[in-house]
């Protein structure tokens, strides 16, 4: 996934990379693509501008999906559930995570506090307001059919008890973007927060943050399992948990390129590459 509705797909481990386009040769949609999440055959991926692609077929091809336009609202606590229509976008928000725990069930997060959420695999989605968002997110994730966590920016981390249909805010512990999450097999949460790490050892309730080292290289952005193991993925390494503990070293027979960071510096020659811009605040 990439910009302007770039799609490639491998079917050997990453071997090979086919790009993907509709039968115009064309991509699948002119907006940026930011994430992608796949169940089998099924895929679902989001960006810029409300986008939300699906596809049945491994990736091959690609249609739009969209919930509508907001046009009838109805009560349900403290959130607003919309009926929408057939045309438009539900949002038109930056979509920065998505997620589905079942072909049917899924959630989409991005800019603002956008909290997006269907139960029948896209084919309409739900926006759900929620005064727990003060900074856009990025990453959603859900452990069953009840429990879930997003994260975004300033430390931004929120919970739900309820598949999603009400929030609340948690205290990460840091200030800088949370991005990804996921489950060791003691059983804790992680997510990456640049330099550190944010731990829960209770389920997800209680956070704690874990500074990586004076020597860590940061921008750490990604924490994934590979095999039995959890791993940190950043612009400058990859780290390895160590065991079933909570120290983690540097992998070092892997060494990422650091992409946006050789683009700033070839841009600049010998430069330094220029301070990240501000968080943006939620709308």
């Amino acid at each position: 996934m990439g910009n302007s509705g770039t799609v490639f797909t491998t079917a050997d481990g990453g071997k090979t990379w086919v790009l993907r386009q509709d039968a115009k040769k064309q991509n699948f949609t002119t907006e940026h693509l930011v994430a992608v999440c796949t169940l089998g055959n099924q895929a679902w991926a989001s960006g810029f501008d409300g986008t939300i692609l699906h596809s049945s077929d491994g990736g091959v091809t690609w249609e739009k999906q969209n919930g509508g336009s907001a046009a009838t609202a109805t009560s349900a606590t403290s959130t607003s559930m919309f009926t929408s229509n057939t045309e438009g976008s539900v949002t038109t928000m930056d979509l920065e995570g998505i997620y589905f725990l079942n072909p049917n069930l899924g959630w989409c997060v991005g800019w603002s506090g956008t909290i997006l959420r269907t139960t029948n695999g896209g084919k309409t989605w739900t926006p759900i307001n929620s005064d727990a968002a003060s900074w856009s997110l990025n990453t959603v994730y859900f452990r069953d059919e009840k429990n879930g966590w997003a994260t975004g920016f300033a430390g931004e981390l929120l919970s739900s008890n309820d598949g999603g249909l009400t929030w609340k805010a948690l205290k990460s512990n840091v200030q800088a973007e949370i991005g990804s999450l996921a489950i060791d097999k003691a059983g804790r949460f992680w997510a990456a927060a640049d330099d550190q790490l944010v731990y829960s050892e209770d389920g997800g309730q209680t956070w704690t943050a874990l500074k990586m080292g004076e020597h860590v290289n940061v921008f750490l952005e990604k924490v994934f399992g590979k095999g039995d193991s959890l791993w940190i993925l950043g612009e400058l390494g990859i780290y390895k948990q160590v065991g079933n503990t909570k120290e983690w070293k540097v992998a070092d027979n892997f060494h990422p390129a650091g992409t946006y960071i050789a683009d700033e510096l070839e841009e600049t020659g010998d430069q330094p590459a220029p301070a990240a811009a501000p968080a943006p605040t939620a709308k």
